[in-house]
């Protein structure tokens, strides 16, 4: 059995993909940083593809940071659970998940969250354990963890998995690798 490393690299940069939610402009980073995927397959590249590690990075409005870090929301942000920041994007990291040879099907599940606060505590939103989910036809979903300030929960974040962004595929994969014997 020949197992073959491919090397495919999603990007959302040029899709324009974007999500508004309560006013909030939640968007790709300014640099538009893919999501890179380095994938194992097995026999042949159409088979299923194990996702030996990725990355993904990802951007929330420059002007919604401002606001939450300014004088007004008097607020912050902090990542949790492997979450990560570096000016302007969150980062996430993964060893796991699996996709067809076709990135039709199948998903590269992350972990972690940004916790953002402001205004003494009411004002709370949570993004938490984003996926990247392959559909039939070129495209893929980012799913996430979403959560703001319910009232009803004393203040507390009420979560909900939702698909925040569909990402198009067409024409935003690269592959490479060798296979090995």
């Amino acid at each position: 059995m020949k197992t073959h490393f491919v090397r495919r690299v999603v990007s959302a940069g040029g899709v324009g993909v974007a999500l508004a939610i309560g006013g909030i402009l939640l968007a790709p980073g300014a640099s538009a940083a893919p999501i890179t995927a380095p994938l194992e397959t097995r026999e042949t590249p159409s088979e299923d593809c194990r996702v030996t590690s990725a990355d993904l990075v990802w951007g929330v409005k420059e002007s919604f940071r401002s606001y939450i870090s300014g004088s007004i929301a008097d607020g912050a942000w902090t990542t949790e659970g492997g979450a990560g920041y570096e000016t302007p994007s969150f980062l996430w990291s993964t060893d796991g998940g699996e996709v067809s040879g076709e990135l039709d099907s199948g998903s590269i599940p992350f972990a972690g969250g940004v916790h953002f606060t402001g205004h003494d505590g009411a004002l709370a939103l949570d993004l938490a354990d984003p996926a990247v989910e392959f559909a039939e036809g070129g495209a893929a979903h980012l799913l996430l963890d979403l959560g703001a300030t319910d009232a009803a929960q004393d203040g507390a974040p009420a979560m909900e998995r939702l698909r925040a962004a569909t990402i198009d595929l067409e024409g935003s994969l690269t592959a490479g690798g060798a296979a090995a014997g």
